[in-house]
């Protein structure tokens, strides 16, 4: 069980508790027992001055103190187990208190008369009260335990739906826990309140995008028809050229938005990693050749959004610097590039729409798109310089069966 759970250190408590009142009760039990053991010294001490001093004991006398004589044969038998253990107890005066399986009893002798004594009192009246307090605590203990692991329960249900909820799922039950008045259920209404509002502004962001694509292509498609018809060549494969890149950054418009609302489902397969940079190269419109230490290997990553991957950073790469080139190593792809020092930490590039100086200077959105769509794939962004070069690498790279990284 994690040790940083609420229901760990409830059960902790709850066992601490046990162990506490167990351990109280156990001491006020020798407690108990010595104060009886000690009452009963002192009653015995009376009735044998008594006994000694007029020869014999009133019965008012014992029934003052609650003790009564033991006679017959129960007598005759315990008196017989004393001679032999603390014999010899002859001609002396002797006070004894004893504990018995019915209970204690107190043992007089003056000279050659012996007398057995116990108290009038059962064995359960006499010790209700130590077993009444301990059975007390140990039952508001439990009900306390039980009534606070109940309260604490939906936690686990809500916990179920939180994580249901980030994997893109509706949160359910929420009438389960509206009419509880405590933490945990305030808890669960602000939960879902919030959910059903988030909800609310992810489908207006949907249904936005939904529309502006829609009316974007719309133009774009009328355009590639007249670029058909063109009568000019020339004209025409430039016309054909501007609508073919407006109809890729469409389409990677609506990819990047449906990865940032994980909605976007991924599919892995072993893929060459000059394939992704082919496909970055082809939507940014680059002829020349981009050199490539490796790039035969193949990884398992989904192609679609990994190569967008490859586009913003070849992008910014050619942007900012020179010489652009790309290494696969053992565990990682590297994009290195001579240019500028990065003038703030790399977290700072990967937050959107930051604003400032840098920022213009900088990479823009691109690599927050980059560092969405890597930890969606299980990999990292990492940045270092060495010398004059600029590397931006992407790790950690796992090779698809009979690939090697060395």
């Amino acid at each position: 069980m994690n040790r940083h759970s609420l229901f760990f250190k409830l059960n902790l408590l709850f066992g601490v508790a046990l162990l506490t009142t167990i351990i109280a009760g156990v001491f006020l039990w020798r407690h108990w027992r010595m104060q009886e053991h000690i009452q009963l010294r002192m009653q015995g001490r009376l009735v044998l001055r008594e006994w000694h001093r007029n020869g014999e004991i009133p019965e008012e006398m014992l029934g003052m103190m609650g003790l009564e004589r033991l006679r017959g044969k129960g007598q005759a038998i315990l008196l017989a187990r004393l001679h032999a253990r603390f014999a010899p107890l002859k001609n002396r005066r002797h006070l004894f208190v004893l504990r018995s399986r019915s209970g204690p009893l107190i043992y007089l002798r003056d000279r050659d008369r012996e007398l057995l004594l116990r108290p009038e009192s059962t064995l359960w009246s006499r010790q209700w009260l130590p077993l009444g307090l301990m059975a007390g605590f140990l039952l508001i203990l439990t009900i306390l335990y039980l009534l606070l692991r109940r309260a604490l329960l939906p936690l686990k249900d809500l916990e179920r739906e939180i994580r249901a909820y980030g994997e893109g799922e509706s949160p359910r039950g929420q009438t389960r826990y509206a009419s509880r008045r405590d933490e945990v259920g305030t808890l669960a209404r602000t939960f879902y309140e919030s959910a059903g509002k988030l909800r609310h502004l992810q489908e207006s962001r949907q249904l936005f995008l939904r529309n502006i694509l829609h009316e974007l292509n719309t133009p774009v498609t009328k355009g590639r028809l007249l670029a058909e018809i063109s009568e000019e060549s020339e004209t025409r494969q430039m016309l054909h050229s501007i609508f073919e890149r407006l109809s890729l950054l469409l389409e990677e418009l609506a990819q990047i938005e449906r990865i940032s609302a994980a909605q976007e489902g991924l599919e892995f397969r072993p893929v060459r990693i000059v394939d992704l940079v082919d496909q970055a190269r082809d939507r940014l419109w680059i002829e020349e050749e981009i050199p490539i230490e490796g790039g035969g290997r193949r990884i398992l990553a989904d192609f679609a959004s990994l190569s967008i991957v490859f586009k913003n950073l070849i992008d910014n790469g050619i942007k900012y610097g020179r010489d652009l080139q790309i290494r696969v190593g053992e565990d990682r792809v590297e994009f290195c590039s001579i240019g500028p020092k990065l003038e703030y930490p790399l977290e700072w590039y990967t937050r959107p729409y930051s604003r400032g100086e840098a920022r213009a200077k900088g990479f823009g959105l691109g690599l927050y798109i980059v560092r969405e769509i890597l930890e969606r794939q299980g990999m990292e962004l990492h940045y270092r310089r060495t010398g004059e070069w600029n590397i931006f690498a992407l790790s950690p790279l796992q090779f698809a069966e009979g690939e090697s990284g060395d």
